[in-house]
Formats: C-alpha cells, sequence, structure tokens
C-alpha cells in the first residue's frame, strides 16, 4: 500500500440525495475527524447555497476545509461511482446483504482499492434502483433507524480503528463493474429485463434472477479468475 496523509484515503463517503445542511455539515466534520479522501453529495435535496453558512457551522472549522478542497457534488449516484471500484451501500429494514459488522474488515483493508460508503436521504434511504447500482448493500445493528450522521459516525468510527491495525490485504474481489459486466452478459443469455419495475412498494427488480445472481456472487466475494472463469462457462452453454 501506499502510504498517505489520511488514514482512510482510500475511502469516499457519499451522501445520496441529503435532505439537510445539519447532516452534511456534521458528515464534514467526521470525515475530517477520520480521515476519510474524499466526499461526495449526490443531488442534494437541500439548497446549498442559501444554507451554506449552516452547513459550514456544523462542519466546524476541521470539516471546513474538507468541504473547500475534497468535496465534490454530482448529479447521479452512477457519476458519484465512476471511479470507484467497490460500492457498498448503508440500508436498513432487512434489505441489506449483510450486517456492516461483516464487512468492515474488508473495507478498512482494502487501502489499495477505492471504495464508496454510500448512505440514502434522511426520510426514506437509498431506493432499489441505488441499492442494486452499489456492489453490496450492509446494515448497522440498531434497535431503530438511525440518523444520516449517526450512520456515517459509525461507519467511519469503525473502519478508522481497523485501519490502524496491522491486518493482513484484503483478498482479490472482482471489482464491481467486472461482477455487473457478468451478470449483464446472463442477462442476455436469459433475454432477462435488467430494468425496474414500478409496483404499489416502490420500484423493484423487472427480473428477479439477475438481482439474486448479483447478490450472490458479491456475496461470496468472487475473485476476477473467478468471474472471469464464470465468463468462460456462459460462452461455452452459448457456442
Amino acid at each position: 500500500a501506499v502510504a498517505s496523509a489520511l488514514r482512510l484515503q482510500h475511502i469516499d463517503v457519499v451522501l445520496v440525495g441529503p435532505q439537510y445542511a445539519s447532516n452534511v455539515g456534521q458528515a464534514l466534520r467526521l470525515c475530517a475527524c477520520f480521515e476519510v479522501g474524499r466526499l461526495k453529495l449526490v443531488a442534494p435535496e437541500y439548497d446549498r447555497e442559501a444554507d451554506a453558512t449552516y452547513e459550514r457551522r456544523f462542519a466546524m472549522p476541521q470539516g471546513r476545509a474538507v468541504r473547500d478542497a475534497r468535496t465534490t457534488v454530482c448529479d447521479t449516484l452512477d457519476a458519484a461511482l465512476a471511479d470507484v471500484e467497490f460500492s457498498v451501500a448503508f440500508s436498513g429494514r432487512g434489505r441489506a446483504d449483510q450486517a456492516f459488522a461483516a464487512a468492515a474488515p474488508a473495507l478498512a483493508a482494502r487501502v489499495d482499492s477505492r471504495t464508496a460508503l454510500v448512505f440514502g436521504r434522511e426520510a426514506d434511504g437509498l431506493r432499489a434502483e441505488e441499492l442494486a447500482r452499489c456492489g453490496a448493500s450492509v446494515e448497522i445493528d440498531s434497535a431503530d433507524s438511525l440518523n444520516l450522521s449517526h450512520a456515517v459516525s459509525i461507519a467511519l468510527a469503525d473502519i478508522y480503528a481497523r485501519a490502524a491495525e496491522s491486518e493482513p490485504a484484503a483478498p482479490d474481489v472482482a471489482p464491481d463493474a467486472t461482477v455487473d459486466a457478468l451478470v449483464a452478459r446472463l442477462g442476455k443469455a436469459l433475454g432477462a429485463d435488467e430494468g425496474f419495475r414500478a409496483t404499489s412498494r416502490g420500484k423493484v427488480a423487472a427480473d428477479p434472477r439477475l438481482a439474486v445472481a448479483r447478490r450472490v456472487l458479491r456475496r461470496a466475494a468472487a475473485t476476477s479468475a473467478e468471474v472471469g472463469a464464470l465468463h468462460g462457462i456462459l460462452g461455452d452453454l452459448s457456442a
């Protein structure tokens, strides 16, 4: 690993549709305290220009430096994740692939790969299509839903402490884009729809088979070589 002045230089904190300047300000301060590489805001739902003073007040002097030098605003989640190898969505309500505690060691150890921690809106979190866009999803164990800034603080504090320890390097897990390419090829072979359809309970995967395949591959932490082998199998089947 290349030495960095920031312990969590490899981490991007991504806030999707944040609705309150106070939470973004607190997230800025947390990014400073826990030495996060970058903060990305995806289509903020509050008026950043009008609430700039409020945002800066909660950021405190430490967070203001992150705001000025290491924060970007993106129009879409796709844009925020364009230069990221791994992304982990924070979810609740039983929609996550695994507990955050189980995923945290790899997030701390993967210092040579840019990894995004993706958090949703204060009111209703991440939508189905946003969860699916991320490489994996995790849930912080708690008796009730957490405030956005509290969830960010719990995640960063855990990863920050683990990153200080002498741990083995993270395994050679296939990047999100590599897994997505395999699932897309599987979908084409099946003639499946990779999109989403609207229901009374929100959007769901149009073809649940692809959602299951993607979830299994990511939970298994398939390596690039293993994904390559599966590509070969698909090629043999379609020959």
